[in-house]
């Protein structure tokens, strides 16, 4: 079951990279609780609670980037927990800046779907403790 729940993180990151939002939610609960940490004190960062606010998260993100892609460097299962480390690769609508900064994602798991979701940006080892690891 733990592999089969890595592929269901990573295909769901394939799927928002691609632009297929409602591909990706169907790896979420209806009621999913996402924490989106990404430490910069920005309008997005918060906890959302179900499609329709993951959506709207989704699309706000990308009204501000012509370009945000997930790029995986690890994705791993620590007792029914989805550990995901990459680069998240963001290129701003306005300013045309690019950034890459590294992201960890945990998700865990409730028959079969993901019920709650931690996403860090800029340090990966909350991400790491999440899962009781460190590096």
């Amino acid at each position: 079951m733990s592999q089969e729940n890595v592929e269901v993180v990573v295909s769901a990151l394939d799927k928002w990279n691609s632009g297929d939002d409602t591909g990706a939610l169907e790896s979420l609960a209806a009621d999913v609780e996402v924490h989106h940490n990404i430490g910069r004190g920005t309008p997005l960062e918060g906890i959302y609670q179900g499609h329709a606010e993951v959506r709207k998260l989704w699309a706000d993100i990308r009204e501000s980037f012509a370009e945000a892609r997930f790029d995986i460097a690890r994705a791993t299962e620590h007792d029914g927990v989805v550990l995901v480390l990459g680069t998240l690769r963001l290129h701003g609508t306005g300013s045309g800046a690019v950034a890459d900064t590294p992201f960890g994602l945990v998700t865990e798991f409730e028959h079969g779907v993901g019920k709650r979701q931690f996403f860090w940006t800029g340090d990966q080892s909350k991400a790491l403790e999440a899962v009781g690891l460190a590096e």
